[in-house]
């Protein structure tokens, strides 16, 4: 361990033209096949050795525990889907309803879906992820949709 983000490593890999599958706060996903040419994996070796040592941050990511508790459900996903909606910034929507799925890739599972109160602990930690690189889905610069009221 080098005291780098995945999101920070896959950042000095791709300046090394080293594309990965996918990256989160903790780690790399390189997939590779015996077809793979000898080369790369000499370069991704290289590259990494590369990759200065520093003092480690704090790996452990609060909030991460949330994806796994069920959020309260207000509404039916097809309800809330086809619902009149509005668009505001996520920072400002603790206790409204998600209209779409709500998440970060990786890994791709929805922390909070149509129908469910979004709760501050998941936007908490969804702005925190993605101010370290994380790539979230069913936020639109920075606005999510949710239920008119």
């Amino acid at each position: 361990q080098r005291g780098y983000t995945g999101y920070e490593a896959q950042a000095f890999l791709e300046e090394h033209h080293i594309y990965l599958e996918m990256a989160d706060a903790r780690r790399l996903v390189l997939i590779t096949t015996p077809n793979d040419e000898p080369i790369w994996y000499e370069q991704l070796l290289q590259t990494l050795a590369e990759l200065p040592k520093r003092t480690p941050r704090n790996t452990r990511v609060d909030g991460e525990e949330i994806r796994f508790s069920a959020n309260e459900q207000k509404m039916r996903i097809r309800e809330a889907t086809f619902a009149r909606t509005q668009t505001l910034p996520l920072k400002q929507v603790h206790g409204r309803i998600a209209a779409e799925p709500i998440g970060i890739y990786p890994p791709g599972i929805a922390l909070v879906m149509p129908g469910e109160v979004i709760d501050k602990r998941a936007i908490d930690y969804l702005v925190k992820q993605e101010r370290e690189g994380g790539a979230l889905f069913g936020v639109y610069e920075g606005s999510v949709f949710v239920v008119d009221p």
